[in-house]
């Protein structure tokens, strides 16, 4: 089936899951609290232009026009602007998980690129509690607030739900960088992209997985070769909880029910814009591909190119089992197999391409593993013998890495190695695999 709704505009370069909360890869995937401009109609409710920019200001030149903006830039914040060596205000958006776990500490270990200078989450508990714990000077509980109060050159969104987060830090002359997944649809896509665009900003995707030191060298390897002639992408893991034991994780239980409920209806109406109503499986599948799926996704694009139709799809085991085959450019077709187990302590993600005389695969470690390698294993014949090799790059964590990579993006004008793009195109993806399956309702 063609995928329908593929972003076709320029490409910059080469939890809460309330869809299923017992979905394909299990519940509290990002396991980030939220916080929001409000929401009327499911649509955010703050008006505001924020103007505050360090360094320079950015001031909307035609303040009455609705659905297009034009914007003037002063000071160094630019894309392009000479920002080297220059450290960044950051604000964090959501502090939960993956906020604790992996931005803040990489973030820290980074006094050079950047300076915290507010958090912002639903709990406020939270929000505070961690302030004072990495010395940050401001906690908020509304983005709008934060972006009304604080000089900031870029914001993370880690919260469970991006879209009205991302508009409103575009939409402030702010730069961003918003975790997997990007969003739920392909319309909520091509709004991210058209206003980072209008507006001259980075918008970086937090794909981890292509700044990995070894999926880069497989990656090479596979693009390399004469001409794929299979390819699987597979990954089977249980919940993430196993892994997350030795980490101490704040859970506030103070943030305002009414606020929470509001980001469950603005998913579930997002989620219905993509695929309608759906039996239960589908609708899980669906979401296990959003919690995870866009990261195979990316992993398989780094290696083979763009999707180009989706061949087939099957779902089973109640939505938490899905394989599809998958075209990609010049017709190298790949299995795609995802499967949540939900009693084992398991995270096995593995790439591997094949072309007439070697393979290539790319074994993946649980994330939450730090400084794990991901390992390249490489077959293949010399000098009449078979010969395989196990490959560790070097021991650099990949988080922190997309980091450093989002600080040379603002500061030289270099596109994103993960542009907000390629969630637009792995949205449209996504919603092909489901709609291929034999259940889909039309």
């Amino acid at each position: 089936m063609p995928i329908r709704g593929m972003y076709h505009g320029p490409v910059n370069s080469h939890s809460l899951w309330i869809f299923h909360a017992d979905g394909i890869f299990g519940s509290g995937d990002t396991g980030c609290n939220d916080a929001r401009v409000g929401f009327v109609d499911g649509k955010p409710s703050n008006g505001k232009v924020h103007s505050k920019l360090a360094r320079g200001t950015v001031r909307r030149t035609d303040p009455g026009a609705r659905g297009r903006c034009n914007w003037q830039h002063n000071g160094l914040s630019k894309p392009g602007g000479d920002m080297n060596g220059t450290r960044l205000r950051v604000g964090i958006v959501g502090t939960g998980l993956v906020a604790q776990v992996m931005h803040l500490p990489h973030l820290q270990s980074l006094p050079n690129l950047y300076e915290i200078v507010a958090l912002c989450d639903l709990s406020a508990r939270t929000a505070q509690t961690l302030a004072r714990r990495y010395g940050v000077p401001h906690a908020f509980t509304d983005i709008g607030d934060m972006l009304d109060t604080v000089e900031l050159d870029a914001a993370l969104i880690l919260t469970p739900y991006h879209y009205p987060q991302v508009m409103a830090a575009l939409s402030a002359g702010v730069h961003v960088f918003v975790e997997k997944p990007m969003c739920v649809n392909v319309e909520e896509a091509t709004d991210m992209v058209e206003a980072a665009r209008r507006n001259g900003l980075i918008g970086q995707l937090g794909y981890h997985k292509p700044y990995d030191p070894g999926y880069e060298t497989g990656a090479a390897m596979v693009r390399a070769m004469s001409a794929v002639r299979m390819a699987t992408m597979y990954v089977a893991h249980g919940p993430n909880e196993p892994f997350l034991e030795h980490y101490e994780i704040l859970r506030g239980d103070d943030a305002d029910p009414d606020r929470v409920a509001a980001t469950g209806r603005a998913m579930r109406k997002a989620q219905q814009q993509a695929i309608g109503e759906q039996p239960e499986h589908v609708a899980r599948a669906y979401g296990g591909l959003l919690g995870s799926g866009c990261h195979q996704l990316s992993i398989m694009r780094g290696c083979l190119g763009r999707v180009e139709d989706v061949l087939s799809t099957e779902i089973w085991n109640g939505g938490r089992s899905i394989t599809a085959t998958l075209k990609f450019e010049h017709g190298v077709r790949c299995v795609f197999t995802a499967v949540f187990m939900p009693d084992i302590r398991l995270f096995d993600e593995t790439f591997t391409a094949c072309d007439d005389g070697s393979s290539t695969a790319i074994r993946f470690p649980s994330p939450f593993l730090k400084h794990a390698p991901t390992m390249v294993i490489r077959r293949g014949m010399e000098d009449g013998r078979y010969v395989e090799r196990e490959i560790t790059t070097d021991y650099r964590e990949a988080f922190r890495n997309e980091l450093i990579h989002f600080h040379r993006s603002i500061t030289t004008g270099t596109p994103p190695r993960t542009p907000l793009e390629h969630g637009a195109e792995d949205a449209a993806t996504m919603i092909a695999i489901v709609r291929n399956c034999p259940d889909f309702v039309a």
